[in-house]
């Protein structure tokens, strides 16, 4: 009966589906033969959606830009109206800092694993307390992770499949000061999205690499579709979606008006224009040769200027 109504729920979604929907066959070893329909684009089953309705309120951090989300999701142009809001934070609560001098990129990796290593390593002793070190994936996170430990620092790592208990334990172990903790996680994951981290309990947040999607045929075509379409194809399949990983990341150091923190964006890619453009308006975005330098000094000024108020 479960797989009746599985199948018959799919042949449904074959009857509605639209050019927008890509068919995909592939058969493996062991697995056997399978297929697959692939959403190249909500916008048509969205807007309808959206008609349905009298009005609609879309709030979120991480909506720009107003085109690709009003693309996507089929909103009519006639019927929108946009207001963005000033960030309640100080942008003097938060330095921003690229760490442009490593690359990345997959064809890089190898070459500048160790002195990717020693750089995390560096801003790990420059703070004052918690750092969330977020990679672009489970691969550059067991890479990187074991170059950077420090003796006297606890190591949290996330895993694969990971347990509520083990998430669990994460969580309360960084509302504890005690000791400093270095956690490893990916974005997009568990403790990069969705999450709402004890307030202060970070004090820097390192985002390796901008976590854009991997390249695939599935993700090929969807490029294909929205440069046709939108004339934004790797804007739309690739870098939107991977920059608002980067942001929602980094939107774990401030939690509340008082916490204060820094953000370190390490990688090449950062300091192109087409991705430093996707940052928020509000970051003080430097470019440093030394992000631990800048990382202590950030909190030297912070320290100063809590002694002083």
């Amino acid at each position: 009966q479960s797989l009746l109504r599985t199948f018959h729920h799919f042949v449904d979604q074959l009857r509605v589906a639209g050019e927008e929907t890509l068919q995909l066959y592939g058969h493996q070893r062991e697995g056997g033969s399978w297929v697959r329909l692939l959403c190249l684009d909500p916008s048509r089953m969205m807007r309808r959606q959206f008609q349905s309705f009298e009005a609609a309120i879309l709030m979120s951090a991480t909506l720009r830009p107003a085109a690709y989300h009003q693309d996507l999701l089929g909103l009519e142009p006639n019927r929108c109206v946009y207001s963005e809001h000033v960030s309640g934070f100080s942008a003097d609560n938060r330095g921003v800092y690229l760490a442009t001098r490593v690359s990345t990129a997959y064809r890089d990796r190898a070459a500048h694993r160790q002195k990717t290593g020693e750089l995390l390593r560096s801003i790990i002793e420059a703070s004052p307390g918690h750092t969330a070190i977020y990679y672009s994936s489970y691969a550059m996170l067991e890479s990187l992770a074991p170059l950077t430990k420090k003796e006297g620092v606890q190591v949290l790592q996330q895993t694969a499949n990971m347990r509520d208990e083990d998430h669990r334990f994460i969580i309360d172990t960084l509302q504890d000061e005690s000791q400093p903790v270095a956690l490893h996680a990916v974005l997009g994951g568990l403790f990069s999205e969705g999450v709402d981290l004890p307030a202060g309990c970070l004090k820097t947040v390192v985002v390796v690499g901008p976590a854009l999607p991997p390249v695939g045929v599935e993700r090929e075509k969807i490029r294909d579709w929205c440069e046709e379409r939108y004339g934004e194809g790797f804007a739309y399949a690739f870098l939107v979606p991977g920059m608002s990983r980067v942001i929602q990341a980094a939107g774990r150091i401030v939690r509340s008006a008082e916490d204060r923190g820094a953000v370190v964006l390490v990688g090449r890619r950062f300091g192109w224009r087409d991705y430093r453009k996707m940052l928020p308006e509000d970051w003080a975005v430097e470019r440093v040769e030394e992000p631990a330098l800048s990382v202590a000094e950030f909190w030297q000024t912070a320290d100063a200027t809590a002694v002083l108020g």
